[in-house]
């Protein structure tokens, strides 16, 4: 059963960054930025302020964890693997 929840895991953490129309088109981001979320913060830095590098900055972040975690999830997809032969 854990390989199933790896992957069910894997698919809904990169769903989770998919979220920037739904919480764009209803709240805006919401009352004082409650319902920000990273891609709108990358979104908004660039586009509306214009801090380039806050926005680079942001984005990088948001690729090495994600990289940590699916290289996590891939190393532990791997173990699990090796410990079941």
């Amino acid at each position: 059963m854990a390989p199933t929840l790896i992957i069910a895991f894997f698919i809904r953490f990169i769903d989770g960054f998919r979220v920037f129309d739904n919480v764009y088109t209803l709240t805006g981001s919401g009352p004082g930025g409650s319902t920000t979320s990273l891609p709108i913060y990358i979104y908004e830095a660039f586009f509306k302020q214009g801090a380039i590098g806050k926005a680079v900055a942001a984005s990088v972040v948001l690729f090495l964890a994600s990289f940590v975690v699916l290289f996590a999830l891939n190393w532990l997809s791997n173990h699990r693997a090796g410990l079941a032969k």
